[in-house]
């Protein structure tokens, strides 16, 4: 259920109040804390519907809850000039943000997406971040939008995608010290595939290397890194920790002491 739970509170963000003295339900009280509205939309919900919220919609008529944007939203459009288009946007504001001054400055144009991840499992937390599970698919979108976020200028980016989080990373239960197992074959037919996809294809040449482990290996200083993603794809640029990453390979990984 936690994707669910994960998706619902982007819902919550949606859900509008019939009138502005009456609720109908009680996940629509801005005032109730956050798990209880969560566990009234839970408790009203259909099977249906709950089934629907892992993939194909997010919506929920019957208690006016309108859908909302996701990256797995757009996984399910199997459009790739829409999701070029959507890649152009957000590089767009990347840009402008740059540009703009006071306040609204932003100094940075390495803008962290578009995610990667391949999505195996409906109760992973984060597979609404997540293209799908299908490995040329994800390849396939996260490949359109880097280039459009990246722009067709032959000498300027609008901004520079980095790709996350590489790889194996769809897990939720210890990922900050986890291993994911698996040998050379399916790390070179299904994991990778969409990250080269996006390298050699789209063009990116920033990454983020996940949180867990591959064979007992934290991703973050393996090997692949090196010998996969620069040797044989040719990828020259910036390689980014995740937030804890360091710090993890000691406390969660004890792979360094």
């Amino acid at each position: 259920m936690k994707a669910i739970r994960v998706g619902l509170v982007g819902l919550l963000l949606l859900a509008p109040r019939p009138v502005a003295t009456q609720v109908t339900y009680p996940f629509q009280d801005s005032a109730l804390p956050m798990e209880q509205r969560i566990s009234s939309i839970l408790a009203l919900m259909t099977l249906a519907e709950k089934i629907a919220a892992l993939g194909t919609s997010t919506a929920v008529p019957r208690l006016h809850i309108r859908e909302f944007s996701q990256v797995v939203g757009l996984g399910q459009t199997w459009d790739k000039n829409l999701v070029r288009k959507a890649g152009g946007v957000q590089g767009a504001e990347a840009r402008w943000l740059y540009n703009a001054s006071g306040t609204l400055k932003r100094n940075a144009l390495v803008v962290w997406g578009p995610n990667t991840d391949l999505a195996r499992d409906p109760r992973w937390g984060r597979i609404d971040e997540s293209y799908g599970e299908d490995a040329f698919l994800t390849g396939t979108l996260a490949s359109a939008f880097t280039r459009g976020m990246q722009g067709d200028d032959p000498k300027y980016w609008r901004a520079a995608a980095l790709l996350k989080h590489f790889f194996a990373n769809s897990n939720e239960h210890g990922r900050y010290g986890s291993s994911s197992d698996f040998d050379v074959r399916l790390m070179r037919e299904y994991y990778s595939v969409p990250f080269r996809m996006a390298f050699v294809d789209g063009g990116a040449r920033s990454y983020m290397a996940a949180y867990n482990a591959w064979n007992r290996v934290p991703m973050i200083v393996h090997p692949i890194l090196r010998d996969v993603v620069a040797h044989d794809w040719g990828i020259d640029g910036i390689l980014s920790t995740d937030a804890g990453a360091v710090s993890n390979m000691v406390r969660k990984h004890k792979y360094f002491e």
